[in-house]
């Protein structure tokens, strides 16, 4: 009777074998070292507390035209370039020359307080406390302003409530804590973790790189400096069209230059107040759905 054929088995795959090579390890590095920053996003209506982490010189702003770029495989898509002319001074700028739209804008990274948790599909799986970026025109700069002429932003929590859309549109900041209440250690780890680069936004290109993109080699080594702009001229007439769109739906709003879904707010539940959001720190917080995540005030 034949004798029944042995499967073979490499070594080490009893009980669970070793990995390929650092597969593990270099997938979660791939994970975390791609993955886009979060924004903070506020609707019509919506409220979000935030504690802002850059202060002072840290926090950054200026003067900025939308540029229409050509992407590779997903179409056009607008992102914001820093002004030349900074100061008003009469620098030459290719924003400035070609009429584009200029407009006031601020950057700074914030721990948004229970801000949705989502998992790879995009659903929200939880809540918890996450460093995003904030992000802005003069209105909500102002108001941000106006609180930090008083105090330190970055020594207590604060609540921005949205009302309006696009030009439309007002911002009201008020303190969460009475006191000043230093970030926790754990806090200040999440803060060293984050990798937002805020540098990658305020970048200001030379005059014969204003219509390329940062780090983007030249396709031809050959070309000669001045070429770039005068390629651009493409996207210019693009981005005067725009104008009016831009306006009317974003505003003084913040946004992000990668093309990528936004997530649809989540609104209140009548009754939240600044005083429960305090009783619920005080208490160590919950990982259940809060209470007050956003409160809409009408």
């Amino acid at each position: 009777m034949p004798q029944a054929r042995r499967s073979r088995r490499s070594a080490g795959s009893d009980g669970g074998g070793r990995g390929l090579g650092n597969v593990e390890a270099n997938i979660k590095k791939s994970a975390t070292r791609w993955k886009r920053p979060d924004w903070v996003k506020m609707e019509d209506g919506e409220s979000v507390v935030v504690r802002v982490i850059d202060v002072g010189s840290d926090f950054k702003d200026g003067f900025v035209h939308p540029v229409e770029f050509e992407g590779k495989g997903r179409g056009s898509f607008t992102r914001d370039v820093m002004c030349l002319d900074q100061d008003d001074d009469g620098t030459p700028c290719p924003g400035c020359r070609d009429d584009l739209e200029r407009r006031f804008k601020f950057w700074c990274r914030v721990i948004e307080r229970e801000a949705d948790k989502v998992n790879d599909s995009g659903k929200t799986i939880g809540y918890e406390d996450q460093v995003k970026i904030l992000s802005g025109g003069k209105r909500l700069a102002g108001a941000l302003n106006k609180k930090a002429l008083r105090r330190n932003l970055s020594k207590r929590d604060i609540e921005i409530e949205r009302e309006g859309t696009g030009w439309d549109t007002d911002y009201s900041v008020e303190w969460v804590d009475e006191k000043d209440k230093p970030l926790k250690p754990a806090e200040l780890k999440m803060i060293e973790e984050s990798e937002i680069d805020l540098d990658r936004y305020t970048y200001t290109p030379d005059f014969d790189d204003f219509y390329e993109l940062p780090g983007r080699d030249d396709e031809d080594e050959r070309e000669k400096p001045g070429d770039r702009a005068k390629r651009g001229s493409a996207f210019r007439e693009k981005s005067k069209t725009r104008r009016t769109s831009r306006a009317s739906d974003n505003g003084d709003d913040g946004d992000d230059d990668d093309p990528r879904p936004r997530r649809r707010g989540r609104t209140v539940k009548s009754g939240g107040s600044l005083a429960d959001i305090r009783k619920r720190k005080q208490a160590g917080g919950s990982k259940d759905k809060p209470a007050i995540r956003r409160r809409r005030s009408r």
